[in-house]
């Protein structure tokens, strides 16, 4: 079928033999009516003479010709006949998509899928050494010292509880240790801090720990009396007026029982009095005896200090000298106490001012107080005024108990000196706060003008003098000597209940290694495939290491091996780190086959590629003879890979190895099938510079330069040359075949048919158009329309009439004698509906097109949209045909309901030229998103639609539709052209391309069909039409035998006697 307005072009087979054949064959046939002249074809009676022209485009050098060629200033008579032309068989020229495909190019996805799984598969391949090299085990840098890495966590709580975690040496708080998970967000000891903020892990050495800020069970961690929250120094002991006075009564007895008191060790049953009992509850747990001091003088006195008893404790943090008041029962006190009454220096004085003298000289002297009762008070006044003197940083005060002031003796009341001084020095420390003097109003030994000028009164005691008077009961108001839970001095004090639990334990079956036996994750081997390296950290993360303690070294005992396959095992030893005992535990490992599923897949990619039959006679020589190199290489390694598969042995390094190098060879050989170079007759598409019909009157000259000048020339390589080969049929009235035979640089050769009409009128009409008219049926030529947007109303079960419906269809713009048919009658489903009507045109063609009803109930038939609509809800409103602007989605009768279209236009610059880039010569592209809705949400239907898109005028005049994949990749559709419509069958949606190109209208394709007699007759099918007029042909393609090349001619000249046409 042929357009009305269009030209015909034909296009023209090539013949196994050469075209000069058919030359030499018309002269043989011809006989006598041929004869030479110059440069000019004669016939007889009426003749048109053809001039035999040469044209070459201008040449930037001269190159050898391979074509061939026609004698010059020949001359062609030729019979005028009234049979059909006789056309010349020539190949059709590709598509503009055709023009660089082969064989497998066609295959576009394929080949596309192939190249990218090769990529990948490189790709994957460096992704793994590299992720294999970021596996390597790194020795973690083991700082020294302390680093804190956590607060406590949950996780850390329960790792705590269960003995992962400890302190230090292997040891454990029994507290804490195999008893309820702390809750980090809780308070256990209710001093007002969380859980998480007194315990912490850290890190020394390389080796983790649970530290302590304060501890979670103890409200006073340091013991000191005060709550930890309101505790400046936390761990550090805050001494009090009642500590002072229990060790100053504590120096009165012998060593042994100053030992025992402090011991924490001691049963406080066994110690017999209640003062003894008093110390060992508040001091036991966090004294000790530093030093003790008995010197010939009698000077008795006692270094007590803190002592971190506890992990969470801070050690050696504060040191108290308690001095010992007058024994009777040693002359020495008894001396001492006399110089002081004479007021003069004893020798306890003096020992006890060298005494600080040598602490000063201590560096583990670091917080120290001095206390004393009466004498041993005394003293502490002198050894307070010495440290002053000598500015001891590490003195922070002194607390006296009935002690008589320095220079008071009887007779020197008026007296001086050194000792005087000394006396106004300890009054201003009093004054400053660094010395406290406590006295009991009732004092029997010292009167008040031999006391300190500076006093702190307890009141009357029963004990009067003595020590004893600051443990009565009426102390038990007094605020210097009761605070927080430490009240009453008159009892046996006060003691934390949980730290009467409290125990620094070992693990709970003696060992580390006897508490926590290693255990694997599960049963299965480590699997490695044969020749991979196999790390220790692979074997090592077999082994649960969450039922361990934190603080283990792994090691392999012994070497395995991996070079056959099957099941192996690992012996690691299991070092604990802070007993320093030993485990060991087997590691089941499996050596597989090496996998080459990846290499199955390169390789059949790969095999695929070299079985790929690929058209290499259209191809430049040097371009073919590499992508043939890269085969050969390529084939090569397959069969090395093949050994690779069928070796069990195979390490997974080789099948790497030749994985990635048959992937290389098969990029490589892709890439040389793209860089296959095209000979010039495949590069170009010589066309006419008109598409139209030349008409030469009968008997007139044919100018075969005006000919070629025919042809479009512009964009051919310089030094294309261009003659006229051949003319079909000359001399006939009607349809002539001027071929101009276009020789490239590189020899290889195109043709071009200039169609010429012979006519004999004097008007010069056109035969061609009269004789081959297009035919176009009504139904392309005229396209139904609706005429207003509103849905046509009718009432339930009133009986429809063609002239209702008809309303809303434009029936101006059809022909008249057009017969309209209606599809249903009769509607009885409330809602939106629609109604068929059948377009039948005078040609017996027909449309089809569906018009919306809406049915209502309601007699007056107003505002019957909403009420049905509010009646009947979206669910029951019929979607068997979806419309959204000019896209059209059918279901058919499917019975479909609830559904919606939604389109959405995809403008994406960079998806369009994707898809240009793809396509080649495209002038429209227009992407569609395409959704099924149903309340606004995407309904997945697998049910078979005919989607109707409305072209656009864009010049284009082969419209094709393709699937847009997610990887950009283009799946083309089979679809049509119908009213204006591009029109495809679909059974799923999502993003679909309408692509608009410009395809030239040719001549119809040229079969040659047998008749009964045997003799070959040209047929013209029309179902194909290729992209130009031009023929294709390779270099040195014909047969150069000149005998046969003759009766060959004048066989086809014979049957083309007796050629017709035939157009479908």
């Amino acid at each position: 079928m042929f357009k009305k307005t269009g030209i015909l072009k034909y296009g023209i087979k090539k013949l196994t033999v050469g075209i000069a054949s058919v030359t030499i064959g018309a002269i043989v046939f011809l006989g006598s009516n041929a004869q030479a002249s110059d440069n000019e074809i004669k016939e007889t009676a009426s003749s048109v003479s053809v001039e035999k022209v040469d044209s070459t485009l201008a040449p930037k050098e001269n190159k050898k010709e391979n074509t061939e060629a026609i004698e010059e200033k020949k001359t062609i008579e030729i019979a005028k006949r009234e049979t059909d032309s006789n056309l010349v068989k020539a190949q059709e020229k590709p598509s503009a998509s055709e023009k660089t495909l082969n064989v497998l190019d066609k295959r576009t996805t394929d080949s596309t899928n192939i190249k990218d799984l090769l990529v990948n598969i490189i790709k994957n391949n460096e992704k793994a050494a590299k992720s294999d090299k970021d596996k390597e085990v790194i020795v973690e840098n083991i700082k020294p010292g302390v680093q804190i890495i956590s607060r406590l966590t949950s996780d850390y709580a329960e790792a705590i509880s269960k003995g992962y975690i400890g302190l230090e040496g292997g040891k454990y708080d029994s507290l804490i240790y195999k008893n309820a998970v702390l809750n980090p967000d809780g308070d256990d000891d209710g001093d007002g801090i969380l859980n998480k903020d007194e315990l912490y892990i850290y890190k020394k050495d390389g080796r983790t720990y649970l530290g302590y800020d304060v501890h979670p069970k103890l409200a006073d961690t340091d013991g000191d009396g005060q709550n930890d929250k309101e505790d400046k120094d936390k761990l550090i002991w805050n001494i009090s007026a009642r500590d002072m006075a229990l060790l100053m009564n504590l120096v009165y007895e012998k060593d042994d029982q100053i030992k025992s008191i402090l011991d924490p060790n001691t049963n406080v049953a066994s110690l017999k009095k209640k003062e003894f009992q008093f110390m060992h509850n508040e001091l036991a747990p966090y004294w000790t005896v530093k030093k003790i001091f008995h010197q010939d003088n009698g000077l008795d006195a006692v270094l007590f200090e803190t002592k971190a008893n506890y992990p969470f404790l801070k050690n050696s943090t504060i040191q108290v000298l308690a001095i010992q008041g007058t024994n009777v029962k040693q002359s020495g006190d008894m001396r001492a106490d006399a110089a002081l009454v004479l007021g003069n220096e004893s020798n306890q004085s003096i020992a006890t001012k060298d005494l600080i003298k040598a602490l000063k000289n201590d560096k583990s002297i670091t917080n120290l107080y001095i206390t004393g009762h009466s004498l041993g008070g005394y003293l502490t006044l002198r050894a307070t005024a010495q440290a002053e003197k000598d500015k001891m940083d590490a003195f922070k005060g002194s607390y006296t108990f009935n002690a008589p002031k320095i220079y008071s003796g009887l007779f020197n009341f008026f007296g001086g000196g050194e000792m005087k001084k000394e006396s106004d020095l300890t009054d201003k420390l009093a004054i400053s706060g660094k010395i406290t003097n406590y006295y009991t109003d009732n004092d029997n030994v010292i009167p008040g003008f031999l006391q300190p000028k500076y006093v702190k009164s307890i009141g009357k005691s029963a004990g009067q003098h003595s020590s004893t008077s600051y443990f009565e009961s009426r102390i038990n108001s007094h605020k210097d000597f009761n605070f927080g839970k430490r009240q009453g001095v008159d009892g046996v004090g006060y003691i934390d209940p949980n730290l009467k639990k409290l125990k620094i334990v070992s693990p709970e079956k003696g060992t580390l290694s006897s508490t926590f036996l290693p255990t694997l994750i599960d049963k299965k081997p480590v699997s490695i495939m044969m020749g991979e390296s196999l790390k220790d950290k692979d074997i090592f993360d077999k082994i649960d290491k969450t039922k361990l303690p934190v603080n283990i070294s792994l090691s392999l005992l012994e070497k395995v091996d991996l070079s056959t396959l099957g099941n192996k095992n690992a012996k690691v030893k299991v070092l604990y780190l802070d007993d320093n005992t030993t485990n060991e535990i087997d590691v089941p490992i499996l050596v597989n086959e090496a996998n080459k599923a990846q290499l199955n897949s390169v390789v059949n990619a790969a095999q695929s590629l070299v079985d790929a039959i690929v058209e290499l006679n259209d191809k430049t020589e040097k371009s073919a003879a590499l992508y043939k190199e890269s085969k050969v290489v390529l084939s090569n390694k397959l069969k090395d890979a093949e050994e690779v598969i069928n070796n069990k042995l195979a390490s997974i390094n080789t099948v790497t190895a030749i994985t990635k190098e048959i992937a290389n060879l098969g990029l490589d050989l892709i890439a040389k099938k793209e860089a296959l170079e095209l000979l010039d007759y495949a590069k170009y598409d010589p066309q006419l510079k008109e598409n139209k019909v030349n008409y030469v009157k009968q008997g007139e000259n044919l100018n075969l330069l005006e000919v070629i000048q025919k042809i479009a020339t512009t964009g051919l390589p310089a030094e294309t040359k261009l003659e006229v080969e051949s003319i079909s049929n000359f001399g006939n009235i009607g349809r002539v075949n001027v071929v101009v035979k276009v020789t490239y640089p590189d020899k290889t050769i195109d043709r071009v048919v200039v169609p010429y009409e012979i006519y004999t009128s004097e008007k010069g009409e056109s035969l061609v158009q009269e004789a081959l008219p297009e035919y176009i049926t009504e139904a392309e030529k005229y396209t139904p329309e609706l005429i207003t947007a509103d849905t046509v109303k009718v009432r339930q079960d009133e009986k429809l009439s063609i002239d209702t419906i008809l309303k809303a269809v434009n029936t101006e713009k059809l022909p008249k004698n057009v017969v309209y048919e209606l599809g249903e009658g009769k509607l009885s489903i409330l809602g939106e509906n629609f109604v068929t009507v059948k377009v039948i045109y005078s040609d017996k063609t027909e449309d089809i097109i569906k018009v919306p009803v809406f049915v209502y109930t309601d007699s007056k038939g107003e505002s019957a949209v909403q009420p049905a609509l509010e009646e009947y809800p979206e669910d029951n409103i019929p979607s068997d045909l979806l419309i959204n602007g000019d896209v059209q989605v059918d279901f058919g009768n499917a019975g479909l309901k609830g559904l919606n279209l939604g389109v959405t236009e995809i403008d994406d610059v960079n998806v369009v030229e994707n898809i240009k880039t793809k396509l080649g010569e495209v002038i429209s592209v227009r992407i569609l998103d395409l959704k099924i809705l149903k309340k606004g949400k995407i309904e997945n239907l697998e049910k078979e639609r005919i989607v109707r898109i409305a072209l656009s005028n864009s010049g284009a005049n082969n419209v094709s539709v393709y699937h847009v994949q997610e990887d950009g990749t283009l799946i083309k559709i089979a679809s049509k052209i119908v009213n204006g419509n591009v029109e495809f069958k679909i059974n799923h949606f999502s993003m679909f391309a309408v692509v608009g190109r410009v395809v030239n209208n040719v001549v119809p394709k040229i079969e040659i069909a047998k008749t009964n007699s045997n003799i070959n007759e040209p047929v013209l099918d029309n179902k194909q039409r290729p992209k130009n007029t031009t023929i294709k042909k390779l270099p040195n393609t014909g047969i150069d035998n000149t005998k046969t090349t003759g009766i060959i001619g004048m066989t086809l000249l014979v049957g083309a006697a007796l050629v017709r046409k035939k157009l479908k």
